[in-house]
């Protein structure tokens, strides 16, 4: 599977509260001012994508058609959704700086990212006793490894 920047951010907005999804939503959004960028599946219904390429054009908010129902689903951790709206700047920003970065220099959108193939194992202390240390840092306490009771002076 191959790795997609536009996807991630998009997931990355919806982590962060960032994104509204379906028509009423995303219309709502739109109408209201909150909606920065709109995303409109490519394989959503013609009436659909007329229905938010004359709303934002009116509205003058950027609109791209982009991947397909499951993919932008999927990035924002649902079923299916034919279209989104970003309602942050930044992250509206980033989104269409890498669809267009894509476009611009001839390379898929779906291959901005090449496949992944290594892992990076995390580096662990070796030895008997380094590897217990190691465990009890992880399974300790926030308050440390040790709880020393406070002692004398204190008399109410």
């Amino acid at each position: 599977m191959k790795n997609n920047r536009v996807l991630s951010l998009i997931g990355l907005a919806t982590k962060a509260g960032k994104t509204v999804s379906g028509e009423f939503s995303t219309e709502k959004s739109v109408k209201t001012g909150k909606g920065l960028l709109v995303i409109v599946a490519e394989d959503a219904s013609e009436n659909t994508k007329k229905k938010f390429r004359n709303m934002c054009s009116f509205y003058e908010v950027p609109i791209f058609f982009f991947s397909d129902k499951e993919s932008l689903g999927r990035a924002m951790g649902k079923e299916y959704r034919a279209c989104l709206a970003v309602q942050d700047e930044n992250f509206a920003k980033a989104i269409v700086r890498a669809i267009e970065s894509c476009e611009t220099s001839g390379i898929a959108v779906q291959d901005h990212f090449r496949e992944v193939t290594k892992m990076i194992p995390a580096k662990r202390p070796k030895g008997l006793f380094a590897q217990a240390a190691w465990r009890s840092l992880l399974l300790s306490p926030p308050g440390g490894l040790f709880f020393i009771p406070k002692t004398g002076g204190d008399k109410h």
